[in-house]
């Protein structure tokens, strides 16, 4: 006889992810531009040593993308200038829009 229970998930987010790549010890905080993969090259004040680096990405990009921070979660490589980053509640497109109107987009 078949299994009638049926599986359901829950507690599903809804978001994006973005990889950057960080250029440290720059002049300001900003996003100096995207990479052909998609990739946000941002630069950050802070040196490599700073053990607030990843604090002060998402602060960053909070402000840029008017999120808050608790939105943002660094799921991959949190020791390297290479990240991946989720953002709960932001769409691909509104990300493409906010980034687009700070830097050229590769086509």
């Amino acid at each position: 006889m078949a299994n009638s229970k049926k599986h359901r998930f829950h507690n599903a987010k809804s978001g994006c992810a973005i990889t950057v790549s960080l250029h440290l010890n720059s002049k300001d905080n900003k996003i100096e531009k995207v990479l052909p993969d998609g990739t946000l090259q941002i630069g950050l004040v802070n040196p490599m040593s700073d053990p607030e680096v990843d604090t002060a990405l998402i602060k960053y990009l909070s402000e840029l993308f008017n999120v808050p921070i608790h939105r943002f979660e660094i799921i991959g490589a949190k020791n390297s200038t290479n990240k991946l980053i989720s953002i709960i509640g932001l769409s691909v497109d509104q990300v493409q829009q906010v980034v687009g109107r700070v830097v050229k987009i590769p086509s």
